[in-house]
């Protein structure tokens, strides 16, 4: 280990986390659980379903693919976090496993209000909120003892570049997608998901380090099979009345939340020993259905509902 992490580098951590007080204890959780996993779960099946769906699916593909390219950096680093170096310094604030470096909930939080303020651009206001938001996600890396000042750093490089190439690239990348035939489309995702299981394994032995890359691949392979199934059904369940999307909202997260925890307790009661290749290909199987069921099963049911 380098001095970044044992020397000045734990300094800098330490003197953060001194800030992680009770009385904000509070804003520091919240913000974990905001740029975390559950926390994208939450909000972005809420933007695609009731508030602006083009501007999901641009959110969608843009934070899941960042997502991998985050979780093989990961992997390739392989650093330790704070709490790794001197776990007698550090409170046990959040769970938090895996690597360190970069930070996954900086660069995704770069990414998506990122985006948004690009998307929202001639709304000063909300690039002024994407970087007081930025800023507050950093501090809190730190603030939990999570995160080294080098992972922040990097998480921060990385999720501008990750924007720029998006907004610069990703209008040709989805033009060129859908002239595809459908089955080819289809074929492609099943290659991604095959390459992704391929990569985990070469990267890392253990599941507790992979499972990350396989949900996030997976969740983007099922969501796109889900917009390809969308497109094709032509599903349109949109409504401009806020009673209703306040009922797709509600409604949407109860059978999300339910399928994401009856998945879990099902896989963990067949798979004692997720260390196979089978156990991994479920667990990413798992995410597949998931965003299946955000971006074409819960649209189809809403749909149906609405013609009563």
């Amino acid at each position: 280990m380098s001095a970044l992490e044992t020397g000045v580098g734990l300094d800098i951590v330490l003197f953060f986390h001194s800030w992680y007080l009770p009385i904000t204890s509070g804003l520091w959780k919240f913000m974990h659980f905001a740029g975390g996993e559950r926390g994208f779960l939450i909000l972005l099946p809420i933007i695609y379903w009731a508030l602006n769906k083009r501007l999901g699916v641009q959110l969608f593909i843009l934070i899941m693919s960042n997502a991998i390219v985050m979780n093989v950096l990961k992997l390739f680093f392989a650093r330790p976090r704070p709490f790794d170096v001197a776990p007698h310094l550090f409170e046990a604030t959040v769970d938090q496993s895996g690597y360190g470096l970069p930070s996954g909930h900086v660069w995704l939080s770069v990414v998506f209000v990122g985006f948004l303020a690009f998307f929202y651009r001639t709304h000063k206001k909300i690039a002024v909120l994407a970087v007081f938001w930025i800023v507050l996600m950093s501090l809190s890396r730190m603030v939990l003892g999570v995160h080294f000042l080098q992972d922040v750093i990097l998480g921060l490089l990385m999720g501008v570049f990750g924007l720029i190439v998006f907004i610069k690239w990703h209008q040709r990348v989805f033009t060129w997608f859908e002239m595809k035939p459908i089955l080819t489309q289809v074929l492609y995702m099943i290659v991604f998901m095959l390459l992704m299981q391929l990569m985990a394994v070469v990267l890392h032995e253990t599941f507790e380090f992979r499972k990350s890359l396989l949900s996030a691949s997976g969740v983007l392979i099922g969501g796109v099979l889900g917009l390809i199934l969308d497109r094709r059904y032509l599903i349109s369940s949109e409504s401009n009345r806020w009673v209703i999307k306040s009922i797709k909202i509600v409604l949407g997260l109860i059978l999300l939340i339910g399928l994401y925890v009856l998945m879990s307790m099902i896989f963990y009661r067949v798979f004692n020993d997720t260390q196979t290749l089978i156990a991994n290909l479920i667990y990413q199987l798992r995410y597949v259905c998931l965003g299946v069921w955000v971006t074409f099963m819960i649209p189809w049911l809403f749909s149906k509902i609405q013609k009563f």
